[in-house]
């Protein structure tokens, strides 16, 4: 872990310089928003060990979610920089309280008239990452059911790790370029029982985009990316390439298509297998009627990492609703995730994710909130092996919400 540490600390130092001195004339402000959670879970987790696996008892916990945000804004370009903490408190003889830690870096810059450039570094840790995204107020996507599948079925330290860069290049009035690049990684705490399922990954891509109308455009790209998971003893290249359009039939209805064909290249391991040939597709689709926010996705790619450290092809579907009355915010969706392992040695996973919740605004920065959530997943190749495969888990909450996103402000 020390490589790790080092390498992101001295990405906050160099990232937080840029930001705070690219033009003496700057805008700052510093947000803070907080969390007061009640909640009803069925499957509380103690380290390698699932205390609602045979239970229907509900264990009650009192959570707490601060967050602070500074964002810094000059003429060309814009600097923020959060912090976000969670503890969980759980009504319990045993050990099952959690503390959990978010920080995020962002720099966005104009390069000339014609080039755009973004930085931005987000790292965590937490024991239970299904948790922290549902009590932030976050819906989570896809990354976050093919890298975390361990940590919603055993409670497991992680640190994790995200860095990405993008170049942005105009090449007329209708044409842009952009390059674009990250690293990230997994570290999961050592204990008795479990395998060593650190993965790291890095890409690097380009992509042309082209406007074709006022409503259509088209892009064209490759990339690839490295994967090195089981700790290092195996890893894998993905080459990918991919057309996609965008077009907007409507100001409330707008529509992304893209398809592509892929080759992934397993480079080490204990066996050598066999290179593989398949496809990555991503569609979506969204549709405003007034305050009403309908959204359909459906995702899928042909080699991704996840939690228990193989190579897969992943799928996932969702449906997502929102409406915001005068005073009643209303959020609900729910996602359909599979993985099917490319090699032998991987487990395959399905399942399901939903919630729902609504909100009431007090006031303008406080807001009370009541909602649930249910995910379940099973797994064919391994059926029975709770801590790995088979899962699922209920929870209720309430919640009162601050939210003060200028409680500071300062002009440079």
């Amino acid at each position: 872990m020390k490589k790790y540490s080092i390498y992101f600390f001295l990405f906050v130092f160099v990232l937080s310089a840029a930001g705070m001195t690219v033009s003496a004339e700057r805008n700052n402000t510093v947000g803070f928003s907080a969390g007061l959670i009640a909640s009803a879970d069925d499957r509380p987790y103690i380290s390698g060990f699932n205390l609602g696996a045979d239970s229907d008892d509900y264990f009650f916990t009192g959570s707490f979610y601060p967050r602070l945000v500074l964002n810094s804004m000059g003429p060309a370009s814009l600097f923020s920089l959060s912090y976000g903490f969670g503890m969980n408190r759980v009504n319990s003889d045993l050990d099952l309280n959690t503390e959990s830690h978010e920080i995020g870096l962002a720099w966005d810059t104009a390069i000339g008239e014609r080039g755009s450039f973004r930085l931005s570094n987000n790292f965590r840790k937490s024991p239970d990452f299904d948790t922290f995204t549902l009590f932030r107020g976050i819906v989570e996507g896809p990354e976050g059911y093919f890298f975390d599948f361990d940590t919603v079925a055993e409670q497991r330290d992680s640190y994790w790790n995200d860095t990405s860069a993008s170049l942005g290049v105009a090449l007329g009035e209708r044409s842009d370029l952009n390059f674009s690049g990250g690293i990230s990684f997994r570290k999961f705490d050592d204990l008795p029982g479990f395998r060593n399922e650190d993965q790291f990954r890095t890409f690097a891509g380009l992509e042309y985009s082209r406007d074709i109308s006022e409503h259509t455009s088209w892009n064209l790209g490759y990339d690839i990316r490295y994967f090195d998971f089981y700790g290092g003893e195996s890893s894998a290249f993905s080459h990918n390439v991919g057309l996609g359009i965008h077009h907007m039939f409507s100001p409330t209805l707008t529509m992304d298509l893209s398809a592509g064909p892929a080759y992934v290249m397993h480079n080490q391991g204990v066996e050598q297998f066999e290179n593989k040939t398949g496809y990555n597709a991503g569609f979506s689709l969204n549709k405003r009627i007034e305050k009403h926010l309908f959204s359909l996705n459906y995702n899928e790619r042909s080699a991704a990492t996840y939690g228990t450290g193989g190579l897969a092809k992943t799928r996932d579907a969702g449906l997502a609703y929102s409406r915001e009355f005068e005073r009643v915010l209303v959020n609900a969706s729910v996602r359909y995730f599979n993985t099917e392992s490319i090699y032998e040695s991987g487990y395959s996973y399905e399942g399901v994710f939903s919630m729902l919740s609504f909100g009431l605004k007090l006031t303008r920065n406080l807001m009370f909130e009541v909602g649930g959530s249910y995910r379940k997943q099973d797994s064919d190749d391994y059926p029975g092996v709770s801590s790995y495969a088979e899962y699922e888990r209920k929870r209720v909450y309430v919640s009162f919400r601050f939210n003060f996103p200028e409680l500071w402000r300062i002009s440079g």
